[in-house]
């Protein structure tokens, strides 16, 4: 199973109740303008539209798709390399030496504050 990257905006496959980007987009503008800082926030009064094209713009997309096929596709999947070779995490390590032993290993944490009382009430 090899994996893929794939770029989308606009559409989400699974919509959240509670979160809308545009509609964020456009609080954060609002509350800009209200403190009169929306020249700077918006860099200039860039739509939501207009940073998405800007990101595209300075990134590879455009070697590969064009703004309009991504606007109206809305996703983009970056082909795999032709001598690409799945590795799933750390299997290197383990296929470098199996004799290694791979135990599992348990961190403690406490607060020093709370090391520190310790100490000094043991005294």
């Amino acid at each position: 199973m090899a994996a893929t990257i794939a770029l989308s905006c606009w559409n989400r496959s699974v919509s959240s109740r509670w979160v809308n980007r545009s509609r964020t987009y456009w609080i954060f503008s609002q509350l800009a303008k209200r403190l009169e800082v929306w020249e700077k926030f918006s860099d200039g009064g860039k739509s939501e539209e207009d940073w998405i094209k800007a990101y595209f713009d300075i990134s590879d997309l455009p070697n590969y798709i064009s703004w309009e096929e991504f606007k109206k596709k809305t996703y983009y999947v970056v082909p795999l390399q032709d001598n690409y070779k799945p590795t799933p995490a750390l299997r290197w390590f383990y296929e470098a030496d199996p004799a290694i032993p791979t135990t599992a290993i348990t961190l403690s944490w406490a607060p020093i504050k709370l090391m520190k009382w310790e100490l000094s009430a043991g005294k």
